[in-house]
């Protein structure tokens, strides 16, 4: 007989099992590890100190979980394992491929768990309820990808393309693509974002559909395709949850809200959140040459606007699941004509964000980046656009990474 329970500790979720891990045990731990990823969770404990049996029934349902797991850069993690079922997996030959601690703590460490004590605190920032967790982080990096000089007349080429490699972006927004040679690539720019590596896009074309690609830590980089850009390195300072009831701040309130969080003067945002109206734009045409006639004036001018950006006239996607980054200034006087060429017109921030379907999510601030790479990996995209301030939001979760100032 087995017997099962589960609990949280040092950043990981654990099932503790006692007695025979058998065939007849196998299905309901299967179930129960399903469970658990069907949750969200993407790093497993497994704590065996009351196990006196296992067979090879057992090993399987372990094995098939940790395949299942390295698909999305995850693991089963196992703890105070008995000495006889260490033997057993080394018989097995399997020793090797899980992570094994002498302890919780020592499992959790073996993963890179950040173990905290930290306890979340709650707050009210402009007038918005939040649950915050502050982090011991270092200032990030932003860097300026291309130029956006030729996309006022639509006239990009070869040399204009920024190549990026996969494990070199944690996060970004811009004109991306995908693709290895110019050719196949050069009429799909449109408006992008990369979140902890991996890449969505929405092509600027009639019948356009958002293209992504997917990467972990362990596998070989992937080229990403820029005409334009920002890009920032580093790890979460702050992380925070926010659950508004009746009120729907916009994302000009939430970003207002972070500013007073944090005393930054640059940041990079990465938000996930149920949407109540989201006000966003996307280019309609590919701004290279050759695609389109060029044309004599700028395409935001008022003549052109409507030609090239898909432009709302209502909110859009209520009760969809939004995942979006951005940077944003306190001061934008304090950026260079570049960085600054980079934001709307007297806004101090650029967002891109997309919009998945419908589905529950965990606004958890310890669970923020399984949460996101769940969402990313698991909930189907419907669009990538550039978001307006005035996009609402009923709750969510952020992660704000400090950044340092830039000439």
């Amino acid at each position: 007989m087995t017997e099962y329970s589960e609990e949280e500790t040092f950043g990981l979720r654990w099932l503790s099992l006692t007695g025979r891990i058998d065939a007849m045990s196998a299905g309901e731990i299967s179930r129960r590890l399903d469970a658990f990823m069907t949750a969200g969770e993407r790093t497993i404990g497994v704590d065996l100190a009351g196990v006196n049996y296992m067979s090879s029934a057992g090993i399987r349902v372990f094995l098939s979980a940790q395949k299942k797991l390295m698909r999305v850069s995850g693991h089963i993690v196992l703890a105070r394992v008995p000495q006889d079922l260490r033997d057993i997996l080394a018989m097995s030959g399997l020793d090797t491929l899980f992570r094994i601690g002498a302890t919780r703590l020592e499992a959790a460490e073996a993963v890179g768990v950040e173990v905290q004590d930290q306890i979340p605190v709650s707050t009210i920032l402009n007038e918005i309820p939040f649950v915050c967790l502050k982090r011991d982080a270092s200032p990030g990096s932003l860097t300026l990808i291309g130029d956006t000089g030729p996309l006022t007349r639509a006239a990009y080429d070869e040399q204009d393309v920024v190549t990026i490699p996969s494990n070199e972006m944690r996060f970004g927004l811009g004109l991306g693509s995908l693709g290895q040679g110019w050719d196949q690539f050069k009429g799909l720019f449109g408006e992008a974002m990369v979140i902890d590596h991996s890449l969505f896009f929405y092509p600027a074309v009639k019948k356009p559909a958002v293209d992504f690609m997917l990467w972990s830590r362990g596998n070989p980089p992937i080229p990403y395709r820029f005409l334009n850009g920002l890009a920032f390195q580093g790890a979460y300072r702050y992380v925070a949850a926010f659950a508004t009831g009746g009120h729907t701040p916009s994302l000009d309130d939430l970003i207002e809200a972070l500013f007073q969080l944090s005393g930054a003067p640059l940041m990079g945002v990465v938000c996930l959140g149920e949407s109540k109206g989201i006000w966003g734009m996307h280019l309609r045409h590919v701004p290279v040459k050759g695609f389109e006639e060029g044309p004599e004036e700028d395409i935001f001018s008022p003549a052109r606007i409507h030609d090239w950006m898909d432009l709302p006239v209502e909110a859009g996607f209520v009760n969809h699941a939004v995942v979006c980054v951005g940077i944003a200034v306190r001061d934008r006087r304090s950026l260079s004509q570049p960085m600054k060429a980079c934001f709307p017109k007297d806004q101090r921030f650029h967002t891109h964000g997309g919009v998945f379907k419908r589905g529950l999510f965990s606004t958890d601030p310890a669970g923020f980046e399984k949460e996101i790479l769940r969402v990313l990996t698991e909930f189907e995209p419907l669009r990538v656009q550039h978001l307006m301030g005035r996009s609402l939001f009923r709750n969510g979760a952020v992660g704000v990474v400090e950044l340092e100032p830039v000439d």
